[in-house]
């Protein structure tokens, strides 16, 4: 059995430097993949708890993604309905996965995997499948020297904005998809210091973690127009992400030691939407901005609950004996 990473918010703290020169080219077919052998059955519907609530069911056909260790206990991705209905394993690896995100078009799924480089030596890398897990295959054909991870689907569905870890630091690049071609957004400054970066809805300015992960940056996609969205000298962020109108931005920031949601405001508020014992993680936006989906710590086990984006009383949607967390629902 795997030593369980953490599900909940990521610690950059020391980690970022300048990266030296390196080219980032896509190189030709992979010996190295996972076999396809390893996932031989077909996405598998799983028992699941009633709807949670005449809300969540009423955002028909919007399925949230999200990994659990339920199966074998290993992390593999699953879909569910909102109100946490209709569960279904759409892999079955014994393998690291994470951070699961939706094309525009809800076609497609993009998630980070493990996989072994030249060196017989295995880190992160980024993979694609179909959204019923059909057609699974690397974003890239050869395996690269260095851990490529928090997939970002752009509007138009032809790039993911990428973390990179190279030269001492984490740094964002462009995939695009169609070549398998990878540049840093910034080529000139080596590329922005910075994490778990995401689109804004017009695909023209990317918003992500900063030096530390003690701050929320952003950049317009040709690297320039940096600004500082909110910083803190005591606390880390984590998981930035623009409401799908654009106008506000949720995000997660440790308080006393724990995760909580938050968000930024159209006016420039910032408003705590959860406040329970441990973390409460990993929000992600309903397709209507209405609601929204976390990885919470609050019944002793890491499941997922959903709440208003304006605040309120959370519902949880979960109810595994395993983690559940990372969930994202379809645009």
């Amino acid at each position: 059995m795997p030593a369980h990473r953490s599900l909940t918010r990521i610690v950059l703290a020391g980690l970022f430097a300048a990266a030296g020169s390196l080219a980032l080219g896509c190189g030709g077919e992979d010996p190295l993949a996972p076999a396809e052998a390893a996932d031989p059955v077909a996405p598998t519907a799983e028992v699941a708890p009633a709807p949670a609530g005449a809300e969540l069911a009423a955002l028909t056909g919007k399925r949230i993604a999200f990994i659990s260790y339920r199966y074998n206990n290993w992390p593999n991705l699953y879909t569910m309905d909102p109100s946490g209905s209709n569960v279904t394993r759409v892999t079955a690896w014994s393998t690291y996965v994470r951070a699961p995100a939706w094309s525009p078009d809800n076609q497609q799924i993009a998630l980070g995997r493990d996989r072994l480089d030249a060196t017989n030596t295995p880190h992160e890398d980024i993979y694609l499948m179909n959204a019923d897990g059909s057609n699974k295959h690397w974003a890239r054909s050869a395996p690269s020297p260095y851990p490529i991870s928090f997939p970002s689907w752009s509007p138009d569905g032809k790039n993911l904005v990428v973390t990179v870890y190279v030269g001492g630091g984490w740094f964002l690049a462009k995939l695009t998809l169609a070549t398998g071609a990878l540049e840093f957004v910034s080529v000139a400054a080596g590329g922005p210091a910075g994490s778990e970066a995401s689109y804004d809805p017009t695909g023209k300015k990317i918003v992500y973690l900063g030096k530390n992960g003690m701050s929320i940056e952003r950049i317009n996609v040709d690297g320039s127009g940096h600004a500082t969205i909110l910083s803190s000298a005591t606390s880390h962020f984590s998981g930035p992400r623009y409401s799908p109108d654009g106008t506000r931005l949720l995000f997660g920031k440790t308080v006393n030691q724990d995760t909580e949601v938050f968000v930024k405001n159209a006016n420039g508020t910032v408003q705590r939407l959860t406040t329970s014992p441990g973390d409460d993680a990993q929000a992600a936006w309903s397709s209507d901005g209405s609601k929204i989906v976390f990885s919470s710590h609050r019944s002793g086990q890491y499941q997922l609950w959903a709440m208003s984006s304006t605040g309120g009383t959370a519902t949880r949607i979960t109810h595994s004996s395993n983690i559940d967390g990372q969930p994202v629902y379809m645009h």
